[in-house]
């Protein structure tokens, strides 16, 4: 077969695949896994809100917000949550309790709103990795079968590497090295999260209570804005940004370096991240086109040195 005419076969079907990979993704998600993914689903929430929940007690312990006694009575609450119960609702159900233990803080509203949007950074993240597995495995046995195909035109005396093994190989090495880049992004991504998470709601509790915030700010909050490398993350940026503007109403002051730090988080708003998943398609795509045309030179290769 001439390169020509095979490239030309293989190429239309890459790049509908590639189109339509959305559609494709959510009848996988409403049919093929349905079951699987709400078990994992009421089970992160359930990890989540455990987690979450001991992260604010640890917090409010060490500001000296409640009792020992409080903590207790708080942790109860968290852990009696059902699994199956909406996030959100338990957000608001902490809330109370934070209310109805005087812990001092003044917007209740905000702690949700951290809560929300540590569910949503799960959810995405979750997604992501999802995604690009789905999206290996798919171009994998697309691969397999263009192999299948493509073996007659390729079969010759000399027993060369030929087309379908490269493909193979590649998608094989193309699903391995993007599930570890994704497991890493993940890990990262997370542990960022975390440190934000901690230095908001403690911001945010040391402003109702009166704390010391300039001192807090520079050393804990700006590191992990320089650092910042997810879209969502300008949720948390716009939320910081209007803690700070809060506690100048207050009349809190401002030192030098934390004014510095507003025009920062005003300035990444406009920041355009990313997005790492379609960086590692494009080149799992272009190491197919590669090894496809190698392939062929080096089949033309040996019929050329055959002829002669």
């Amino acid at each position: 077969m001439p390169i020509y005419i095979s490239f030309f076969f293989i190429l239309p079907f890459i790049l509908g695949l590639m189109i339509f990979m959305a559609p494709f993704e959510r009848f996988w998600d409403r049919y093929a896994v349905r079951w699987k993914l709400l078990v994992k689903k009421n089970r992160g929430e359930s990890q989540i809100s455990l987690k979450n929940g001991r992260k604010l007690l640890f917090m409010f312990s060490e500001l000296e917000l409640c009792s020992v006694a409080d903590i207790a009575r708080l942790e109860m609450t968290v852990r009696n949550l059902p699994p199956y119960k909406s996030f959100h609702l338990m957000a608001r159900s902490m809330a109370q309790t934070f209310r109805s233990l005087g812990c001092g803080l003044q917007d209740l509203s905000f702690l949700r709103e951290c809560l929300s949007l540590d569910l949503k950074l799960e959810e995405r993240c979750q997604r992501i990795l999802k995604n690009s597995r789905t999206q290996y495995f798919i171009l994998g046995l697309f691969s397999l079968f263009f192999a299948l195909v493509m073996k007659s035109y390729l079969q010759t005396e000399a027993q060369v590497i030929s087309l379908p093994v490269l493909i193979c190989l590649c998608q094989l090495f193309g699903v391995l090295i993007g599930d570890r880049i994704t497991r890493i992004y993940h890990k990262r991504f997370f542990a960022d999260v975390d440190e934000w998470f901690h230095g908001l709601l403690k911001l945010h509790a040391l402003s109702s209570a009166g704390g010391n915030l300039a001192s807090l700010v520079p050393d804990n909050v700006a590191p992990l804005m320089r650092r910042a490398k997810a879209e969502d993350l300008k949720e948390v940026a716009r939320a910081l940004e209007d803690i700070l503007e809060r506690w100048r109403e207050w009349g809190g002051a401002l030192a030098p370096e934390i004014q510095g730090l507003l025009r920062f988080l005003h300035d990444i708003r406009e920041i355009r991240f990313y997005k790492f998943e379609r960086l590692i398609t494009l080149l799992n795509f272009i190491l197919m086109v590669l090894l496809f045309l190698g392939g062929h030179l080096m089949h033309m290769g040996v019929l050329f040195s055959g002829l002669i």
